[in-house]
């Protein structure tokens, strides 16, 4: 069950953040050490929200939750390798 309420996180869409939200909250009680619904969150606030400050700090969380986590160094590489493109394209380099 958890693993669908994740699954709705990543489909949903930026006008659905509540939704988004409450499937987080609810995943996160079924299993409580699970670091998947962080990342899934991050990547809702990164890429459909824009805002990198909340999705950086939901993998900040997913790191306290499982600082072992293969996913969640994964997703911490490619949050800060999107970060630096999105610099680089900005200073025009």
């Amino acid at each position: 069950m958890a693993h669908a309420m994740v699954e709705i996180i990543r489909n949903s869409e930026a006008d659905q953040l509540d939704s988004a939200e409450y499937y987080f909250q609810q995943s996160t009680k079924l299993i409580p050490a699970w670091v998947e619904p962080y990342v899934a969150m991050s990547f809702f606030y990164e890429l459909k929200l824009k805002e990198p400050e909340k999705a950086e700090e939901m993998l900040n969380i997913a790191g306290q939750v499982d600082s072992a986590s293969v996913l969640v160094w994964y997703a911490k590489a490619n949050f800060f390798n999107h970060k630096k493109i999105i610099i680089t394209l900005k200073n025009g380099s």
